[in-house]
């Protein structure tokens, strides 16, 4: 079958590197801070998956850290110095992009990242600036008064110090006692409190690419390259990828959860749990020479044994280099599903495994 032209956007974080750079950023630079990005990342998922707020964009952690990253002394400077030190990248991730570019396959970013960090992995790849898509933060938008500083400072140590935000895996599973009183806290901090405060501008300044965001960058990317939906490639992991995989996956192209979330594997077509992003370069090879059809046979019949796994890529008529570059791994495993209801809860546990094995546990647990 003849090569087709096709669109890789993939996101960054999970699919490209093993980082949640705000996460970790918190963690340096807050006290308790991992706890604190914890239990605000909780909560924007109880807002976006569970009450469904009139307005409220999944993925807006990173607009309502922003002021308390500010009032512990982050700046402009020592964010990007601080995202380019501490890139962790998925192995192969260069390897992709690479083939990608050797193959004129059209390819993106689109992240929910703080531009710092993004940026940085785009240099790390060898991918031009204005082919990622990702959230601008200026910590000079909005000066903070020497008293508000304090305040923010005290009220992150509180929100800390609550029982952590455990919601339930269905949005109609009720809520624990501790569970709401960590909410209540919540709703009175950022939408009664912060608004009375000059902080709130920071928040306001911070132009977030979240899950709507990513639906809008992908149809922005389709408009410049001229390229149609359904020969689109789209890679996510977690629950700011859930719009962007609807409206793929609508428009006929291909959506893919890399080490996903629950989030994740049950919006996509495609799961692959693996420690190498071999696994989305093979998808991709399949899908530039069979389309969607050969992606969904190559998953069905994807085998648990890496020799076979070789075997089924040269009967597919995979790539020489793709196909050898898996042959030549030392692996824990590559994973490829096709997400049906009888695959789906194999595909999650699988996902969650290896997305917990690569990450560790606190990004691992994040939305």
């Amino acid at each position: 079958m003849t090569p087709r032209s096709v669109q890789l956007d993939s996101d960054c974080e999970g699919p490209l590197c093993l980082n949640d750079n705000a996460f970790e950023v918190c963690r340096r630079y807050i006290p308790d801070g991992d706890r604190f990005f914890s239990q605000v990342s909780r909560y924007d998922d109880y807002l976006a998956d569970i009450v469904r707020k009139d307005g409220y964009e999944a993925g807006s952690t990173l607009r309502l850290v922003a002021p308390f990253l500010k009032a512990f002394g982050l700046t402009n400077d020592e964010m990007l110095a601080f995202s380019r030190r501490n890139i962790g990248m998925v192995r192969g991730a260069a390897e992709m992009f690479q083939e990608a570019r050797s193959s004129s396959i059209e390819a993106f970013v689109v992240s929910t990242s703080y531009q710092q960090f993004a940026h940085a992995v785009a240099e790390e790849l060898r991918i031009p600036f204005d082919r990622v898509y990702c959230t601008p933060f200026d910590l000079e938008a909005a000066p903070l008064p020497p008293d508000e500083i304090e305040e923010l400072r005290d009220l992150a140590r509180q929100a800390a110090s609550l029982p952590p935000l455990e919601l339930p895996d269905a949005a109609d599973e009720p809520l624990s006692g501790e569970a709401l009183g960590t909410i209540a806290f919540m709703d009175e901090l950022f939408w009664q409190k912060l608004p009375r405060m000059r902080a709130q501008a920071l928040i306001d300044s911070v132009r977030l690419v979240g899950a709507e965001g990513k639906a809008r960058a992908i149809r922005d990317s389709l408009a410049r390259t001229g390229n149609p939906i359904d020969r689109l490639l789209y890679v996510g992991d977690s629950i700011t990828d859930v719009k962007a995989f609807d409206l793929v996956r609508e428009g006929g192209g291909l959506t893919v959860a890399f080490n996903g979330n629950r989030y994740a594997v049950d919006a996509a077509e495609i799961a692959c749990a693996a420690d190498d992003a071999v696994a989305t370069s093979i998808v991709v090879d399949v899908f530039v020479r069979r389309g969607k059809d050969g992606v969904f046979e190559l998953a069905e019949a994807w085998p648990a044994e890496q020799d076979a796994q070789v075997r089924l890529l040269e009967r597919m008529g995979v790539s020489p280099a793709v196909a050898a570059r898996l042959r030549s791994l030392q692996t824990r495993g590559i994973g490829i599903y096709r997400i049906t209801d009888e695959s789906k809860e194999r595909a999650r546990t699988r996902s969650m495994e290896m997305r917990v094995l690569l990450r560790g546990e606190h990004i691992g647990a994040l939305g």
